[in-house]
């Protein structure tokens, strides 16, 4: 079955907080990430279908820094709103990067504002010139005006199979490269609500699915 594969990745202005409010702010990459998705492809505009996915966590690049993002595989369509048949996506794109960048980086920036304002962040040394409201503030527009990147080692399209990955990276929040999935029994759920847990070697693994097959 065709799918794609999307990656979330926060600007690395962020990677100070985040190592002070790990639990807090890697939970909150994944609800915000997972949220424009489902957000976006339910938009008649676009998809106009509930979908499904798996996520899974990493915080750390390939050269030992700090580099929190998330990966999502998702099945090239989803059901219609009325769950009455299948709605496949482009074999291009799954959805618009610049749309899904601008949906990621509002959910985001907001919910880290409720969380200052809820006094759940954590500032330490060099941070603790972010504790003033103010200062608060203005870090937050700072990060709107960033390229919310990522980068993504692909394989090939669907009408490329067997060929070398490639190699590609872009300005925005999200990532898409079609995929084929390897050829065994496969299940489409319906996202209700997420299941996470962390796995052995401490990534954050995220399954939307309604339970059926």
């Amino acid at each position: 079955m065709p799918y794609f594969h999307i990656v979330f990745t926060l600007p690395h202005e962020l990677s100070a907080l985040i190592l002070q409010n790990k639990r807090l702010l890697y939970d909150l990459l994944f609800r915000t990430s997972s949220a424009s998705l489902l957000e976006l492809a339910r938009d008649p505009k676009h998809l106009g279908a509930d979908i499904g996915f798996l996520g899974v966590l990493h915080t750390w690049g390939q050269n030992l820094q700090v580099h929190p993002h998330v990966h999502y595989i998702v099945p090239a369509g989803g059901l219609a709103l009325d769950g009455s048949r299948w709605i496949d996506s482009s074999r291009r794109f799954f959805l618009p990067v610049k749309a899904l960048s601008k949906v990621f980086c509002g959910k985001f920036c907001e919910e880290l504002r409720e969380l200052f304002i809820q006094d759940r962040l954590q500032f330490h040394n060099a941070q603790q010139q972010l504790a003033s409201p103010g200062a608060f503030s203005r870090f937050l527009w700072q990060l709107g005006q960033k390229d919310w990147s990522a980068s993504d080692t692909s394989a090939s399209s669907p009408t490329e199979e067997g060929k070398p990955p490639s190699h590609a990276a872009a300005s925005c929040s999200a990532l898409l490269r079609p995929q084929i999935a390897p050829k065994q029994p496969t299940c489409c759920a319906v996202p209700h609500a997420p299941a996470p847990c962390w796995s052995s070697n401490g990534s954050r693994v995220l399954n939307f699915t309604s339970g059926q097959t």
